[in-house]
């Protein structure tokens, strides 16, 4: 899941003259609450501000559909008020592919885990009340979010959606299509998912190391041309007033059950430290790895089966390292 959303986007930039023609001009700052960076081959590293200027307001204006931090977003007022009309095609889209891996999934993966998540993040595990969790859980099912070009109605009163396992990924595509418009064809682009456009300046695929959940260093590497990767950790989202939370939540599973409590101690509905995922887009990357945490290993083959480009790297709770 994400963070809280930034109301501006601080950045800093760079540059470098590199062998050839293309010049390097970099970009970091803040998307959805994450870090951010973005590196850029140019012809004309001159240009570099200006574009960077371009992503920097396209990613304000997603921003302000998607983010559940932002009192003024298309989002919170979906909450607070059931519905939205005439929504952007960039929520619709979303939203579809969102609801596509819930129904994928069998609700494993939920946008309607809202509600039940802030309750969990906000309670120590002891002090939970069986019938508000009854209560909550009833109010999670993406079967109850009716969509069209007109309208975004959730069915339930006290129904609310979240976009953080895949809104990251979205942004991250976006602002990759836009960099391509602008005519960029050698760009890697790191908003909290990462999109590798092109070649690098060796003219080799865009190296990425995937970060140990537990370690000061990389788990592995990947190549990414054209591709993107996105990774889901059980180790993100510590809460001081709840140890025991897990961001990662299967909203069907037995809230009481004391699950398979991970290395950290957290209860937790993921069976493995660490999952990743290779997709050619990051926004199918991020929503799959989140989707891929929460199912049972049995599940990954059948899900993997509506994206065969997708590409899987696990890492489980004792250190096994396995791809499919």
């Amino acid at each position: 899941g994400l963070a809280a959303a930034s109301t501006a986007i601080p950045f800093s930039t760079s540059l470098a003259r590199i062998g050839g023609a293309k010049q390097r001009f970099s970009w970091q700052g803040e998307v959805l609450g994450g870090n951010a960076s973005m590196e850029l081959l140019l012809d004309d590293v001159a240009s570099g501000e200006q574009i960077v200027r371009r992503c920097t307001s396209e990613i304000a204006r997603l921003e302000q559909m998607f983010s559940l931090h932002r009192a003024d977003s298309l989002l919170r007022r979906l909450n607070h008020s059931g519905r939205l009309e005439n929504p952007p095609p960039e929520f619709i889209e979303l939203l579809t592919q969102a609801l596509r891996l819930s129904e994928q999934t069998e609700g494993a993966f939920d946008v309607t885990i809202q509600p039940l998540w802030m309750y969990l993040y906000y309670t120590a595990p002891e002090a939970l009340d069986p019938q508000r969790l009854a209560e909550l859980k009833n109010l999670t099912d993406y079967r109850q979010v009716h969509l069209t070009r007109q309208r975004i109605q959730l069915a339930r009163p006290g129904m609310q959606l979240t976009l953080n396992g895949i809104a990251q990924g979205y942004i991250t595509d976006r602002i990759t299509a836009l960099l391509k418009d602008l005519g960029l064809s050698q760009v890697l682009v790191q908003l909290g998912e990462t999109f590798g456009l092109g070649v690098n300046q060796a003219g080799r695929p865009w190296h990425i190391g995937i970060p140990h959940p537990d370690l000061a260093s990389f788990l592995t590497t990947v190549e990414l041309e054209n591709r993107a990767v996105a990774t889901s950790s059980v180790r993100g989202t510590v809460v001081e007033s709840n140890p025991a939370f897990c961001h990662l939540l299967n909203p069907h599973l037995d809230r009481f059950s004391t699950g398979s409590a991970n290395k950290a101690g957290r209860n937790c509905d993921s069976k493995y430290a660490s999952v990743s995922v290779i997709a050619n887009t990051a926004t199918l990357a991020d929503g799959l790895s989140t989707s891929v945490s929460l199912v049972d290993p049995a599940t990954h083959l059948k899900l993997l089966s509506y994206y065969p480009e997708a590409q899987l790297i696990l890492l489980s709770e004792n250190g096994e390292l396995s791809r499919i």
